[in-house]
């Protein structure tokens, strides 16, 4: 649990998502953008219940989320973004000044937003489901899933189970369930935590256009704690994946007055064509259910499509 993207992820709960609402409106329409919003902070705000409900310390913080550009050309998408997401509901607006140590053209805050710990939040999921009867196995490989029988098998180095249904949620769906690896592009980011000599921005921050830059406070640290990812590239395209973090710590250096750096890691992810995760039924199958695509924003999405997948499993 939390071995892989889930507790590698910035930690950011949040429905801001880049230059992202103002696409989506151009491209699907409206309403199906609204969805899209109105799905991810749903997510944001069960995640945030459910800490809150379990008693689960993962360092749990409420914060503005920032989408930041710093040249004049990225500033009216910038402004586009705002007012398309303010149109969907968001709790969006417009900031020229930030706690950033440097000058931006524009960014879009969005209030209100979650940053917390992963792996003790997982940690803190796991515990509670176990107390409510759920069995987790770790280290039990799934090699095959097959539909037979009016139910779902899944074949594991010691043997078979068997369900009515099963969620495979494995970042990107096992073998060619779906043909999924064929329409998600994976990328792999970079990041770092640090101690500053100073207090660390209290909001989240999002570079609008490359090079990526996500920053977050670390409260962990205390108030002079930050973590920073970037760097992110296409899977395999990389032949030097050290220079990544070098880069990283670099631009680092150069923009705060940094103590130490602590920590370092990477994760993986995938986007779909059109940045919209899939969630749902698997193509050509009744009872394999899946949820991919998250475009490193799993802990708002994914949670968003826990709840629509429990809810097709339902009936609702």
């Amino acid at each position: 649990i939390a071995s892989g993207t889930s507790g590698r992820t910035t930690g950011k709960v949040t429905s801001q998502h880049g230059l992202v609402y103002a696409r989506l409106a151009r491209e699907h329409g409206a309403d199906r953008a609204r969805l899209y919003a109105e799905a991810n902070q749903r997510g944001v705000e069960t995640v945030a219940s459910l800490a809150a409900d379990l008693g689960i310390d993962c360092e749990l913080r409420r914060a503005a989320a920032y989408c930041y550009a710093e040249g004049d050309d990225a500033r009216r998408p910038v402004m586009e973004e705002a007012a398309a997401a303010r149109r969907l509901g968001l709790p969006a607006a417009m900031a020229e000044v930030t706690e950033l140590p440097f000058a931006v053209a524009a960014a879009v805050r969005f209030d209100d937003q979650v940053l917390l710990h992963p792996g003790r939040y997982l940690a803190g999921l796991a515990r509670s489901a176990s107390a409510a009867g759920v069995r987790i196995f770790e280290d039990s490989r799934v090699t095959e899933l097959h539909e037979r029988g009016g139910g779902v098998e899944a074949t594991t180095p010691a043997g078979r189970v068997r369900a009515e249904r099963a969620v495979v949620a494995t970042l990107l769906p096992i073998k060619a369930i779906g043909g999924f690896f064929a329409r998600a592009r994976p990328t792999r980011a970079y990041g770092l935590a640090a101690r500053l000599r100073t207090p660390a921005p209290r909001g989240m921050y999002l570079a609008a256009s490359g090079p990526s830059r996500s920053l977050r406070p670390w409260p962990g640290a205390g108030p002079n704690g930050l973590i920073a990812v970037g760097e992110s590239h296409t899977t395999g395209e990389e032949p030097r994946t050290e220079g990544r973090y070098e880069a990283l710590e670099a631009w680092l250096r150069a923009v705060f007055e940094v103590e130490s750096l602590d920590y370092r890691r990477s994760a993986q992810d995938y986007t779909t064509v059109d940045s919209v995760p899939y969630v749902g039924r698997s193509p050509l199958l009744d009872r394999t259910l899946v949820a991919t695509g998250f475009a490193k924003w799993g802990l708002s999405g994914g949670t968003a499509a826990a709840l629509m997948l429990g809810d097709l499993i339902a009936g609702r």
